[in-house]
């Protein structure tokens, strides 16, 4: 696991090795009538090193978990088979993530309303939002079975500690724990007994309070029956509550003006959660708008942020966002460079051809 130090140093030597262009990998030109998915597509997909390259560490190519065979069942199959999914060739993007072996759809990765339909969105698709979006707190060390996904297992305070653990008390009814031997948070009930976990909380508390997220409400979770603002807290609040080494999300995010509070955001609250980001122009617990209180915390920005790992795996942490739409690529349509994520988005705005 990277520790927030080596993150700093890994993304003072980012800023100049990402800033680098780079050529179109087969051709060093563009199809001539328009971006092409055979030579400037695909191959951000099908090749390693394409997304970042720093220290001896290159990126993975997506097909080394995305090249699903279109047979096989996500458990027990090779490596490629993750959320049955196909990066590596033009109908594998168009079927998108967990398809159905028997329909040969999934969800779409971009932008469609729905498998099979063209009409693509790239600036609100998932395969963009996964190139683009670190997870946070920054420094997440990658599980490829994604046992960490939901945060920390959760306990009673007066739960008994399991053998081979330590408890981490933080404020509130709920610690976490250690696991001795790996000195890493215990996730996914690998200790047992868990009442449950850190996103399971956090969504408990928004969806369950009428009130409108405030300090008073309170809501069941865990078993608990009395849940308030101050058992959420310290998810936000608190150093090493996400994994072992983690920022608290309000070293970066406890006010409403940026600068000094990066996105305008601040996590300190229910009022701050309440007011989103980007000085309230982005709702971040699912609700329609910034002020409404339809919260919908399964397809909120926040959760996603919390669970969804930046792809390809390791990609690496950059303060102030300078690596965040991929290396720049220059070839005939783009003398000047364009980022691979924008290019990208210039493909899927054509119709996506399979050119």
């Amino acid at each position: 696991m990277k520790s927030i130090r080596q993150i700093g140093k890994v993304s003072t030597c980012l800023f100049f090795v990402l800033s680098m262009a780079i050529y179109n990998f087969q051709t060093g030109t563009a199809w001539s009538n328009g971006v092409s998915y055979t030579n400037d597509i695909q191959p951000l997909f099908t090749t390693n090193g394409a997304w970042f390259n720093y220290g001896g560490l290159a990126s993975l190519a997506c097909g080394a978990c995305h090249a699903w065979d279109g047979v096989d069942e996500e458990e027990g199959c090779n490596p490629a088979c993750y959320h049955l999914m196909n990066l590596t060739t033009h109908a594998g993007m168009l079927a998108g993530a967990d398809v159905d072996p028997n329909t040969g759809c999934g969800i779409p990765i971009l932008g469609q309303s729905a498998c099979g339909n063209t009409d693509y969105d790239w600036d609100e698709s998932v395969l963009r939002q996964r190139l683009r979006n670190n997870r946070m707190p920054p420094g997440w060390p990658f599980t490829i079975d994604e046992s960490n996904r939901n945060g920390p297992d959760l306990y009673f305070d007066r739960d008994p500690v399991p053998d081979g653990y330590t408890a981490m008390r933080i404020p509130g009814k709920f610690k976490i724990l250690l696991n001795d031997a790996t000195q890493e948070l215990a996730y996914a009930d690998e200790a047992g007994g868990a009442r449950g976990n850190a996103v399971g909380l956090i969504g408990a508390w928004v969806e369950g309070t009428d009130a409108g997220l405030h300090e008073r409400s309170v809501v069941p979770y865990g078993g608990v029956s009395d849940v308030r603002w101050r058992d959420v807290k310290p998810f936000f609040t608190q150093p090493n509550t996400w994994y072992n080494g983690s920022l608290a999300c309000t070293y970066c995010h406890y006010c409403t003006e940026e600068p000094p509070c990066y996105h305008a955001m601040d996590l300190s609250s229910p009022a701050g959660l309440r007011g989103g980001a980007d000085e309230g122009s982005e709702p971040i617990l699912g609700e329609s708008f910034v002020g409404f209180t339809d919260f919908d915390w399964d397809n909120s920005g926040l959760r996603k942020r919390l669970r969804n790992n930046r792809m390809p795996p390791e990609s690496p942490f950059v303060l102030d966002e300078s690596n965040r739409n991929g290396p720049t690529i220059v070839d005939t349509l783009h003398p000047g460079g364009i980022s691979a994520v924008d290019l990208i988005g210039e493909w899927v705005g054509a119709g996506a051809p399979n050119n």
